[in-house]
């Protein structure tokens, strides 16, 4: 999965001679898998709104039937012990709230970019969980992919829908499991989160 550049015209060929490859259905730049990322950190795409997960935070696993080959396949997203989300006031001045959900971790999702640290482990343990082109949103954004036809996996259904992978009914039904990415920092984001299943 590449990670995706913010690369100016005029500093292409410098992202080039470092080792980055253009792709052109996306029209970006990009780190292609098996290079180091750190060269390029000029470059990562810089989230526009503070938006951040604190620790500790978790990779979440469920399971979803895939609308397309109705196998039965694993579907991510990350959680977190809370976030801090930015709102406007009638000025345009910013001001930052905190939100959690009691005892429970907040599930993000509906994700446009993710903090470089959570980007390569999310590579790594959730290939399947990757960027990609939803015709709803016309943009790119996180997706969960069928593993067995790579079919997209909206995240509308996985937390917004009774019943979805995210969403569990009853505690009975949930198939939910949880593996610690980090226990301590701060991790900037931008989309949106979900409470309790609730967009």
């Amino acid at each position: 999965m590449p990670l995706y550049l913010n690369v100016s015209f005029s500093e292409k060929d410098e992202a080039k001679s470092l080792g980055a490859r253009w792709d052109a259905q996306a029209k970006k730049w990009f780190v292609p898998d098996g290079v180091e990322p750190s060269p390029f950190t000029k470059w990562l795409p810089q989230v526009a709104v503070q938006q951040v997960m604190v620790a500790p935070v978790y990779l979440r696993t469920s399971v979803e039937r895939c609308w397309k080959c109705g196998e039965n396949s694993h579907v991510y997203c990350l959680g977190a012990s809370s976030i801090n989300d930015v709102e406007y006031d009638d000025d345009d001045e910013p001001y930052i709230y905190s939100v959690d959900n009691d005892n429970s971790l907040v599930d993000l999702c509906d994700l446009n970019e993710v903090d470089h640290r959570l980007f390569i482990v999310l590579k790594e343990r959730a290939p399947k969980y990757r960027p990609d082109y939803s015709s709803t949103k016309n943009s790119r954004c996180w997706m969960n992919h069928c593993e067995y036809c790579d079919a997209k996996l909206g995240d509308f259904y996985l937390h917004g829908e009774p019943g979805g992978a995210f969403f569990p009914l009853t505690d009975n039904e949930s198939t939910i499991t949880e593996i610690l990415l980090f226990q301590s920092g701060e991790f900037t984001f931008s989309g949106g989160y979900s409470l309790k299943g609730t967009l």
